[in-house]
Protein backbone atom coordinates (compact mmCIF):
# COMPACT_ATOMS: atom_id res chain seq x y z
CA UNK A 1 0.00 0.00 0.00
CA UNK A 2 1.34 3.42 -0.92
CA UNK A 3 1.13 6.18 1.65
CA UNK A 4 1.95 9.89 1.64
CA UNK A 5 5.00 10.64 3.77
CA UNK A 6 5.52 13.77 5.91
CA UNK A 7 8.00 15.20 3.41
CA UNK A 8 5.38 14.85 0.64
CA UNK A 9 6.99 11.73 -0.82
CA UNK A 10 5.15 8.48 -1.28
CA UNK A 11 6.24 5.23 0.29
CA UNK A 12 5.01 1.84 1.37
CA UNK A 13 3.55 0.88 4.72
CA UNK A 14 6.26 -0.82 6.81
CA UNK A 15 5.71 -4.54 7.32
CA UNK A 16 5.24 -4.05 11.07
CA UNK A 17 2.25 -1.72 10.50
CA UNK A 18 0.40 -3.92 8.01
CA UNK A 19 -2.75 -5.64 9.17
CA UNK A 20 -2.98 -9.43 9.29
CA UNK A 21 -6.10 -11.03 7.87
CA UNK A 22 -7.94 -13.76 9.75
CA UNK A 23 -6.84 -16.43 7.26
CA UNK A 24 -3.17 -15.39 7.49
CA UNK A 25 -3.44 -15.36 11.29
CA UNK A 26 -4.88 -18.89 11.17
CA UNK A 27 -1.96 -20.03 8.99
CA UNK A 28 0.52 -18.49 11.42
CA UNK A 29 -1.17 -20.26 14.33
CA UNK A 30 -1.17 -23.60 12.50
CA UNK A 31 2.52 -23.17 11.65
CA UNK A 32 3.27 -22.41 15.30
CA UNK A 33 1.45 -25.56 16.41
CA UNK A 34 3.21 -27.59 13.72
CA UNK A 35 6.65 -26.34 14.76
CA UNK A 36 6.16 -26.39 18.52
CA UNK A 37 3.53 -28.98 19.40
CA UNK A 38 3.85 -31.85 16.95
CA UNK A 39 5.84 -34.96 17.77
CA UNK A 40 5.21 -37.43 14.99
CA UNK A 41 6.00 -37.02 11.30
CA UNK A 42 2.37 -37.78 10.43
CA UNK A 43 1.28 -34.75 12.45
CA UNK A 44 3.70 -32.49 10.55
CA UNK A 45 2.48 -33.88 7.23
CA UNK A 46 -1.13 -33.30 8.31
CA UNK A 47 -0.45 -29.65 9.24
CA UNK A 48 1.44 -29.09 5.98
CA UNK A 49 -1.54 -30.43 4.03
CA UNK A 50 -4.06 -28.30 5.92
CA UNK A 51 -1.94 -25.17 5.49
CA UNK A 52 -1.50 -25.88 1.77
CA UNK A 53 -5.27 -26.22 1.31
CA UNK A 54 -5.92 -22.98 3.16
CA UNK A 55 -3.26 -21.13 1.16
CA UNK A 56 -4.46 -22.46 -2.20
CA UNK A 57 -8.21 -21.95 -1.68
CA UNK A 58 -8.93 -19.38 0.98
CA UNK A 59 -6.30 -16.62 0.81
CA UNK A 60 -7.42 -15.52 -2.67
CA UNK A 61 -11.08 -15.78 -1.67
CA UNK A 62 -10.48 -13.61 1.39
CA UNK A 63 -8.47 -11.12 -0.70
CA UNK A 64 -11.30 -10.88 -3.23
CA UNK A 65 -13.83 -10.31 -0.44
CA UNK A 66 -11.71 -7.53 1.06
CA UNK A 67 -11.25 -5.86 -2.32
CA UNK A 68 -14.98 -6.12 -3.09
CA UNK A 69 -15.87 -4.69 0.29
CA UNK A 70 -13.42 -1.82 -0.18
CA UNK A 71 -14.88 -1.11 -3.63
CA UNK A 72 -18.50 -1.39 -2.44
CA UNK A 73 -17.74 0.87 0.54
CA UNK A 74 -17.51 3.82 -1.80
CA UNK A 75 -21.10 3.27 -2.90
CA UNK A 76 -23.01 2.70 0.33
CA UNK A 77 -21.21 3.86 3.47
CA UNK A 78 -22.65 2.62 6.77
CA UNK A 79 -23.93 5.35 9.08
CA UNK A 80 -24.02 3.28 12.28
CA UNK A 81 -22.01 0.32 13.61
CA UNK A 82 -25.24 -1.70 13.55
CA UNK A 83 -25.32 -1.22 9.76
CA UNK A 84 -22.09 -3.20 9.47
CA UNK A 85 -23.51 -6.04 11.56
CA UNK A 86 -26.67 -6.05 9.46
CA UNK A 87 -24.64 -6.11 6.24
CA UNK A 88 -22.59 -9.07 7.53
CA UNK A 89 -25.69 -11.01 8.59
CA UNK A 90 -27.40 -10.38 5.24
CA UNK A 91 -24.31 -11.22 3.19
CA UNK A 92 -22.82 -14.15 5.11
CA UNK A 93 -25.62 -15.28 7.42
CA UNK A 94 -25.72 -14.94 11.16
CA UNK A 95 -22.93 -16.89 12.88
CA UNK A 96 -22.58 -17.05 16.64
Amino acid sequence: MVVKMENNQTGHIPEAKKKVTAVRELIEELNYIKLNKTIMLQEVIFFDAVIAIIESKYIQKEKDQIKDTYWDGGEDLPLLPEDCEEYYNQTYGKHE
